[in-house]
């Protein structure tokens, strides 16, 4: 064999170099024993990564097994034709050609490849790999996490990363904030996640405010690296169903790709029918004159959802382009009919038992676009345009000794085109974005109220980002402005909201990083803005505000990221949040239609502080068959307004996952934890599962019981105390009695491997309905 070894770079990149870890399918001629030895010595080199493909590493054809007895490495079924061999040691990446096919071949590595021993024995006891590159952190999940792992969000869990947190409805951060998912640096919806084919991953990118203009502008950022298809793809079926509390959720994906093309299809269809959910009410209404006590308790509750979808995506891409398209429907309804029995202190209301029932249907169809394209001087562009259109129709009976209808028929709408343009200059790079919406929702209010609402919003944004690295110092600072132009039932409103960015960290080694960042920026209510008033029962009543300013938010964080070694991680954090002029409720004794009620209207109201310390360790031993996560957390919040909330406390969260063989058990534990918001004070109780399963990588099945020992229906309790309405709640849901949900996974593949991007499935424009 001609010996014409070359070093890939020094600085190559992670997220590049990994594309050696998932084997692809191929049509294969032959086998090849490699033998890899020290140059100068002769010795052997045991159990480094090795795998063939064409030169550039772009198509693998190989990925090979170790013999231990002799120390050599075997690539199985190659194609007849020229390949190289590459190989890691350390942070190298290393090939040699292989001009014809062979049985065996001796590669001779010089000394002054070679990494010291403690770093090879490091990179090869463990088959998980972590480090900090540039403003990132990328993951590599073992087979063993692959395996276990039924969708995207179980493979995060699993891999104990510790600055992501994973829980059975969101991902989030370990400091609680919001995780932007992506794959292929395209989003990703939940049902993009729950089809990922967890042995296509290659890598996982973590970023926390991220300047790569693909990201759009998001946080906080999980990218999932996937394996390629030359030609072929993969089919997955999914089925999840709950017992004792009756919830299924069925889908079937399926992609398929020929050379640029790739082409995915996704149903799915989700019910959720609930008997034992409700709540018990203890309230104070003060009126001036006289205060009058109330209590309100479910007799009978049973709530109906069934909600189908279908999405289609079709994509080409390219070295220098990639256009994706991808159409969505969606459809939903809801029958919930429930009784309950009120008490007032005052003869002026009926007391006694009423029946409530809610329908609503829905059906929405979206179409999102995304274009990026390389340019020429080092410039990228990207395009985003969108539409959606959504048709609701609600109906509500309010039957007691006095009745209320409530019906309500909206025609929703939005479209929005979005565009980055961005420059590399060196390591460096600057990037300019701008983006116009305009959106519309047309409602009708019929029954006792009736009313009309028309809102249009037509909003700009453009800001300037800045990507500056000095060798280990990152710094990002970024400044916006928008313009928001309201219009809802012919009242304008005008707003110019600037905002900025600014995050730096500096990287003190491969396994250690400090970052800390600061930003202010606006949300806006547009849904509040409404001025008709609906009754809900004999004694409350609703209605919007359309004078409402937008709520302003300033967030600080600083956070000190650790991997200690291959088995043991932590993240330390604290946090540091202000809102003003918070949107909130207020309760106002009116009378209406000669009637004393209580209106809720919405208004700017107080601020509220908030402080966040917390704690992550994660731990992955016995060689990663056991993998430990735990964190805990502090708040300490001080809100002011018309719900006030001056509380401290502890919060912490447990995870552990063992598997053996092709078998596997977790569990997660959530303490007790407190949420204030401007409209309530909720305390959550303590929440918990168990999870038993068995694998072989394309079947996965599983066994997850929650609150297993539980035989109470309570949930969450939520209280507030204003001027003149305070309330006690008791809330009771299905989901905290004990209940069990079998998970099932099924995924065949098929052709030959080479690209991987998951279907984001447009979700549509949202309601504007006053709720």
């Amino acid at each position: 064999m001609k010996n014409n070894f070359t070093a890939l770079g020094r600085g190559m990149k992670l997220a590049a170099a990994v594309v050696s870890l998932l084997l692809p399918l191929n049509i294969f001629a032959y086998n090849l024993v490699v033998t890899l030895k020290v140059a100068e010595t002769g010795e052997k080199i045991p159990e480094v990564r090795v795998f063939a493909s064409n030169e550039d590493a772009s198509s693998i054809y190989a990925y090979a097994d170790y013999n231990a007895s002799d120390s050599t490495y075997i690539l199985k079924e190659l194609p007849e034709k020229e390949l190289s061999v590459f190989f890691r040691l350390g942070e190298k990446y290393l090939s040699d050609k292989v001009a014809a096919p062979r049985d065996s071949a001796v590669i001779e590595v010089p000394l002054a490849f070679m990494p010291r021993r403690e770093e090879l024995k490091e990179l090869v006891v463990s088959e998980q790999s972590s480090k900090f590159e540039d403003n990132r952190q990328v993951y590599l999940p073992s087979k063993r996490d692959k395996r276990i792992s039924q969708d995207g969000s179980d493979l995060l869990r699993n891999m104990a990363i510790p600055t992501i947190s994973v829980t059975d409805d969101a991902i989030k951060t370990s400091m609680g904030e919001a995780v932007s998912v992506f794959i292929d640096y395209l989003p990703a919806s939940a049902s993009d996640i729950a089809n990922i084919r967890t042995g296509d991953v290659r890598n996982v990118e973590v970023y926390d405010f991220p300047q790569d203009i693909r990201f759009g502008g998001a946080r906080h950022v999980v990218n999932f690296i996937m394996a390629k298809y030359e030609y072929g793809g993969y089919t997955k079926l999914t089925g999840r169903q709950r017992f004792v509390y009756d919830q299924g959720y069925y889908s079937v994906f399926s992609k398929f790709a020929y050379k640029k093309m790739t082409y995915d299809i996704a149903a799915d269809y989700y019910y959720d029918h609930s008997r034992n959910n409700g709540e018990s009410t203890d309230a104070v209404y003060d009126f001036g004159d006289e205060k009058l006590d109330y209590s309100s308790r479910t007799l009978r509750m049973h709530e109906h959802e069934n909600a189908p979808s279908m999405a289609f995506r079709a994509l080409y891409q390219n070295d220098k382009t990639v256009i994706s398209n991808i159409v969505g429907w969606n459809g939903g309804k809801q029958r919930n009919t429930s009784s309950s029995t009120e008490t007032f202190s005052s003869p002026s209301y009926n007391s006694g038992d009423n029946d409530v029932s809610s329908n609503s249907d829905q059906v929405s169809a979206a179409w999102n676009g995304n274009y990026r394209f390389v340019l020429p001087k080092s410039f990228s562009l990207i395009i985003r345009p969108s539409a959606s259109y959504r048709h609701n129709k609600n109906n509500y009976r309010y039957s007691g000794l006095s009745d209320i209808v409530n019906d309500t028929k909206e025609n929703a709408w939005d479209t929005e085109f979005r565009a980055s343009l961005n420059k590399k200059i060196g390591k460096h790079s600057i990037g300019v974005f701008g983006y116009l919406s305009y959106s519309g929702n047309d409602i009708d209010y019929l029954g006792t109220n009736p009313a009309k609402t028309d809102m249009k919003a037509f909003r700009t944004g453009s800001f300037i980002q800045a990507s500056l690295s000095f060798g280990d110092l990152y710094i990002s600072p970024s400044a916006n402005i928008k313009t928001e132009n309201i219009k809802v039932n012919g009242v304008n409103t005008t707003s110019v909201l600037p905002g900025y960015n600014i995050d730096a960290s500096y990287t003190i080694d491969r396994k250690r990083q400090l970052s800390l960042g600061t930003c202010i920026f606006y949300s806006t209510p547009v849904w509040y803005m409404s001025d008709n008033y609906q009754m809900t029962d004999q004694i409350n009543a609703i209605t919007g505000n359309p004078n409402l300013k937008n709520q302003l938010h300033n967030n600080n964080y600083l956070q000190y990221t650790s991997f200690l070694n291959n088995v043991f991680s932590y993240t330390a954090n604290i946090i540091y949040s202000h809102t003003s002029r918070n949107i909130a409720p207020v309760y106002i004794p009116t009378e209406l239609d000669g009637h004393k009620v209580m209106l809720r209207k919405v208004e700017n109201s107080g601020f509220t502080n908030l402080w966040q310390p917390g704690l992550t360790v994660t731990a992955r031993l016995f060689k990663n068959a056991l993998t430990l996560r735990g964190s805990v957390k502090g708040n300490i919040i001080n809100q002011h307004g018309s719900v006030q909330c001056r509380k401290s406390k502890i919060e912490y969260n447990l995870q552990v996952t063992y598997s053996f063989h092709d078998f596997y058990v977790s569990g997660d534990f959530n303490g007790k934890s407190l949420i204030c918001s401007p409209w309530m004070i909720n305390e959550m109780p303590a929440y918990y599962n168990l999870n038993l399963g068995w694998s072989n990588g394309d079947l996965n099945v599983s066994m997850r019981m929650y609150n297993l020992f539980s035989s109470s229906y309570k949930s969450n309790r939520g209280w507030c105390d204003t001027s003149h309405y305070s309330r006690t709640s008791q809330y009771y849901h299905q989901s905290y009695y004990r209940n069990f949900m079998l998970r099932v996974t099924y995924t065949f593949s098929y052709g030959k491997k080479v690209n991987r991007e998951e279907i984001n499935a447009p979700q549509g424009v949202g309601s504007g309905i006053l709720q």
